[in-house]
């Protein structure tokens, strides 16, 4: 669709209110496209428009609630938006059925060691995140906090 495609490249020239006015028309033309849904969000989170990105993914997961990017995405705008205990279920939900989400589970510790205040879930996720991956780029400051919070 050109719209779409407009859009796509709009937001790599990062220019992301235009980017979103395409993504929006795309949506407008077609109801059903999940691809316009899931990068409006993108470009709406990236604008620091998280109310409005939460509703565009929440369209885009009506539309594909498997989605595991899209609900990454929408725990990542619940977070920000200032909904952290939403985007702990969100992301819980995510891991359900991939249990092996990297990024899911360095998120849940976060949001468990940083808001929530649950050092032992936190620990549980950042634990997860060693297993799959000892050479995660945050590895380090992961076994950092594991030892000052046993």
């Amino acid at each position: 669709m050109r719209y779409f495609a407009q859009g796509v490249k709009e937001q790599k020239a990062k220019r992301i209110s235009q980017a979103i006015g395409e993504y929006q028309k795309a949506t407008k033309a077609d109801p059903a496209y999940f691809e316009a849904y899931y990068n409006l969000g993108l470009a709406t989170y990236e604008s620091g428009a998280w109310q409005q990105s939460l509703s565009v993914y929440e369209y885009a997961l009506a539309l594909r609630p498997d989605s595991v990017d899209a609900r990454y995405n929408f725990a990542l705008a619940l977070r920000k938006a200032g909904y952290p205990q939403d985007a702990a279920v969100e992301l819980a939900r995510l891991l359900q059925n991939n249990s092996i989400e990297t990024r899911a589970h360095l998120a849940l510790g976060n949001l468990f060691a940083q808001q929530l205040n649950q050092p032992q879930l936190a620990r549980e996720h950042y634990l997860k995140v060693l297993n799959s991956d000892p050479r995660h780029p945050q590895a380090a400051e992961i076994r950092y906090w594991l030892a000052a919070n046993p």
